[in-house]
Formats: structure tokens, C-alpha cells, sequence
């Protein structure tokens, strides 16, 4: 059912701006919606579950230094 909205309204969307008009374009866009929620939609939940994980264990947030900055900050007041 999601995928047939997601097909018509791609077509809608080619038919009605003529932007799209290679038939390449329209078929890698039918490629990406059938992967989409096959591949890409399952890795994004993973990485949120992961993250959640590691927020709540107290594990690394991805809080780094920003050396080059600071070094550059240093320089110019010089």
C-alpha cells in the first residue's frame, strides 16, 4: 500500500512538473523507493536505538574538541 502512494506520487510529480523527463530518472527514483524502506529505514532505526543506548549507559556522546578552531582563535588575537 505505501509503496503503490509512494510510486503514483512520484509520477504525479514527473507528469506534472516535466522536470523529470529521461525515463533513467524515473526509474532510479522507483529504485530508491523500493530500497528505502527496505535498507536504509531499518539502518536509521538501528543508529537511533544504538544512540539511545549509549545516552542512557552514560557512553560516548560525540561531545570532541575543536583544537583546530581554538588554534586558529589563538593566532588571529596574536
Amino acid at each position: 500500500m505505501q509503496l503503490r502512494c509512494i510510486v503514483g506520487i512520484l509520477f504525479s510529480k514527473a507528469l506534472t512538473f516535466h522536470r523529470y523527463n529521461k525515463p533513467f530518472h524515473i526509474g532510479s527514483f522507483m529504485y530508491t523507493a523500493i530500497l528505502e524502506p527496505l535498507i536504509y529505514h531499518p539502518m536509521t532505526v538501528w543508529w537511533g536505538i544504538r544512540g539511545n543506548i549509549d545516552y542512557f549507559r552514560g557512553g560516548p556522546h560525540g561531545v570532541h574538541r575543536r583544537e583546530k578552531i581554538l588554534q586558529g582563535r589563538k593566532n588571529e588575537s596574536v
